[in-house]
């Protein structure tokens, strides 16, 4: 399955050998450039399940038919996006020099191979380290990540595998796999790309979202394991029973502050929709909290051993290369622990068991539109955070319509969040069910003390029905203030004209006039309160309404409250309202007619056309989920259709240029060495000349392969001596090669050849 050694990769890389063991995506090897044999990591984009490679051959097999192929260039597709974003990033702690390239059928990604050690090979040696080391070693990690975040990229599997340590202090973050995710859902192979302890939940399911967030449990969790030296249980195992987390973060000599454990544990939420938000978020609350890490003096050193197998980027071990490091913690050196120890302080148990987050994971984990890309787009992780901050200490408090307010501006800043959703219902429903108890209430006293009044006033007791027909009004206003409807207002209706005819009674039958003044004087004093209070209720429900864009609530709030009270202000306000609620109304026309003609180009397969039109939509209504998921399926069909023009011009141009004269200088398939070049070398014959003055080195070469394999045209571009070359250009006249080939068929064509010249000690 593996590419042979010596083989020849573009013209441009000759591989040595495999790193470790092919994975489930990709082969990886260890190369070297031919013009300067510079050490270079080239890894072949190889997903085992889609494709294959017949023994001695080096182009690949497609298993199966029309879907499976649609698969593989799905996923060669992401794996070139995922290296052209790579090949921009600029940090220390990320690999740089990236190379792509297309051969043998599939992709290449090649780079400067620096000569490193995964974290992991460092702790089996040194066992766990100091929060100083795993932070001066984690925190250029997440800043890397959150560089990658920034320019729409997640990596997908960071762990103490895909983190390595350079012999001069430090560190890489390789092994992004956001590419092979995305084909993975596709193709049903997530299991594949689990990681024990450091996958989050939500990499389980092809319906998991997945961005920063995946990144910054996968980090947290590998900064566990390297201050404890004991891996975290597996995401879906923390849905159950017991959550042994806090035990195993809260060890008093493993972490120097509180906060450095509430950090790691933020980050390890479960549910990715309560978990920080960004690398940055992380790091930020790491350094603050931590007493140890100072960010200006080395919490690691990388110490040369003797040598033994080099680890490669995997879990599996490759050949020796010569050179080894072992981790070194820099202070004092503590073995590996065996066992947890009890927590000092651990935190409050929840109420509710995690297997509610069982249940209600297919609503947090739910893609919208069912499709995922590893390059992700969001809004402002930062103010939802502190929305939600903000929201969830209101309803602690059970401040519903604060609290109500504050979600939903979290879910203007990310318009899918499946927490504050649920939030938001769960405040609706308590401020029904409370409100309509409370409503009924206040309706019933009214009506009760109706009836009393009624009662008094036919007995006579006009002062008591007085009375009680202002306090009646009270609780029929205190019903209004919950809930508007018009049977109410009949019943205040009633109760105050029942007051004035009181009150005119009252007067006509001789009553003390100062007596009736002060009546008068109460009654108007206790309406303008309650006017008062209705208006000030009023407004503040208009402003509320106002904040969340709901003008139309807005608008009726504040005619209630100009009915309680005519004031500038609030004539200004309903004038406000009005105008927004127009424009709000017009922007939904435009938005549902761009809508419509978005779906209908869409179906029609006019996609530039549908993109725009989808555009105009989101331009009349931000955020709108539906039209941003058609955005992207049109963008995507649109980039697929321009892709494969792309291609067929590509190919057109191709067999426009690949001759000159007879020879072809596009292959298929390039020419090689029957045998491979270790056929080739067998037939040197050093020249004496040559080895009796120590002269050696390599030889290139540049020959024309006929279609029956045999050799003419060949030169030598770089020689060693005379001697020397001659001799290499006679095993390659006399080689036998298999040609290259064009639609299966044989070709001459230009192939390029080296021979290496070495004594024998």
């Amino acid at each position: 399955m593996e590419l042979a050694p010596l083989t020849v990769l573009n013209k441009q890389y000759t591989i040595k050998r495999t790193l470790g063991d092919p994975g489930p995506f990709d082969i990886k090897y260890l190369g070297e450039t031919v013009d300067s044999e510079t050490a270079t990591v080239i890894r072949e984009f190889f997903p085992v399940h889609l494709v294959e490679r017949e023994s001695g051959k080096t182009s690949i097999d497609i298993k199966g038919g029309d879907k499976e192929s649609q698969l593989f260039q799905s996923g060669m597709e992401y794996f070139q996006k995922e290296s052209s974003v790579l090949s921009q990033l600029d940090h220390d702690a990320l690999p740089s020099g990236y190379k792509v390239f297309e051969a043998n059928g599939t992709v290449y990604r090649a780079r400067p191979h620096k000569q490193s050690m995964s974290l992991r090979k460092g702790l089996e040696s040194k066992g766990t380290l100091s929060e100083k080391a795993a932070l001066t070693i984690m925190v250029p990690i997440l800043e890397a990540l959150q560089v990658a975040h920034d320019n729409g990229l997640y990596h997908g599997g960071v762990s103490p595998e895909t983190v390595r340590l350079c012999q001069d202090g430090a560190v890489l973050l390789t092994g992004f796999r956001g590419a092979y995710i995305q084909l993975a859902r596709q193709g049903g192979e997530l299991s594949a790309l689990v990681q024990q302890g450091t996958s989050a939940i939500e990499q389980y399911t092809p319906r998991g979202n997945q961005g920063p967030w995946t990144d910054v449990y996968a980090a947290a969790a590998t900064i566990c394991y390297m201050v404890t030296g004991r891996e975290l249980p597996d995401a879906s195992d923390r849905l159950e029973g017991d959550d042994p987390l806090a035990d195993l973060i809260q060890d008093a000599d493993a972490f120097s502050a509180p906060g450095v454990r509430e950090a790691l544990i933020d980050a390890l939420e479960v549910d990715p929709s309560k978990r920080l938000q960004s690398a940055e978020a992380l790091s930020k609350a790491l350094k603050e909290s931590s007493t140890r890490y100072d960010g200006t003096e080395s919490g690691y050193s990388i110490i040369p051993s003797e040598l033994e197998q080099e680890e490669a980027e995997s879990k599996s071990s490759g050949p020796a290369t010569g050179e080894v490091e072992v981790l070194s913690t820099g202070g004092r050196e503590r073995p590996a622990r065996t066992r947890s120890r009890s927590s000092r302080s651990s935190r409050k148990k929840k109420e509710s068991s995690n297997t509610a987050l069982l249940v209600g994971l297919p609503i947090v984990l739910l893609l919208l539109g069912g499709v995922g890309y590893f390059v992700f787009a969001g809004g402002s992780d930062g103010s939802y955070e502190e929305f939600r901050t903000r929201a969830d200490s209101l309803y602690e408090a059970e401040n519903y319509d604060a609290a109500r307010q504050a979600y939903s501006q979290a879910l203007d800043v990310r318009t899918d969040d499946a927490f504050a959703q649920q939030r938001l219902r769960q405040i609706d429903q308590m401020m029904g069910s409370g409100g309509q108890q409370a409503f009924t209430t206040r309706v019933t006293e009214g009506d009760s003390l109706m009836a009393e009044a009624d009662a008094a006033y036919a007995s006579g007791d006009m002062r008591d029905a007085l009375q009680m027909y202002s306090q009646a009004t009270s609780s029929y206003y205190s019903a209004m203030d919950i809930r508007d409807q018009e049977s109410v207002q009949r019943r205040i209706n009633r109760a105050e004209q029942r007051q004035d005819q009181v009150i005119a009674e009252l007067r006509s039958g001789g009553g003390s006039d100062e007596d009736l003044d002060a009546i008068v004087r109460q009654q108007q004093q206790a309406q303008q309160a309650r006017a008062q209070t209705i208006y000030r209720r009023a407004m503040q429900r208009g402003r509320d309404y106002m904040s969340r864009e709901e003008y139309a609530q807005a608008k009726s709030a504040f005619e209630q409250a100009s009915d309680a009270q005519t004031t500038d202000e609030v004539m200004d306000l309903i004038a406000q309202a009005d105008s927004l609620l127009q424009t709000q109304r017009e922007n939904q026309s435009a938005y549902e007619r761009y809508r419509a003609q978005g779906d209908v180009a869409f179906q029609e397969g006019s996609y530039e056309d549908a993109v725009a039109l989808y555009r105009r939509a989101l331009e009349a209504k931000e955020g709108d989920t539906y039209a941003q998921e058609q955005l992207e399926k049109a963008k995507s069909e649109l980039e697929a259709i321009q892709l494969a023009q792309a291609k067929r011009q590509k190919e057109q141009q191709r067999r426009e240029n690949m001759k000159e004269g007879d020879i072809y200088t596009v292959v298929d398939e390039e020419a090689t060495v029957k045998g491979g070049l270790e056929a080739l070398h067998k037939e040197v014959r050093y020249p004496s000349s040559a080895a009796r003055r120590g002269v050696e080195g390599r030889v290139y070469m540049q020959a024309v392969v006929n279609a029956d394999g045999t050799v003419r045209e060949a030169k030598v571009t770089r020689g060693v001596s005379s001697a020397i070359d001659d001799e290499a250009l006679r095993v390659v006249e006399d080689a036998t090669f298999i040609p290259a080939k064009v639609d299966g068929k044989p070709v001459p064509s230009r192939t390029a050849v080296w021979i290496q010249f070495r004594l024998q000690d």
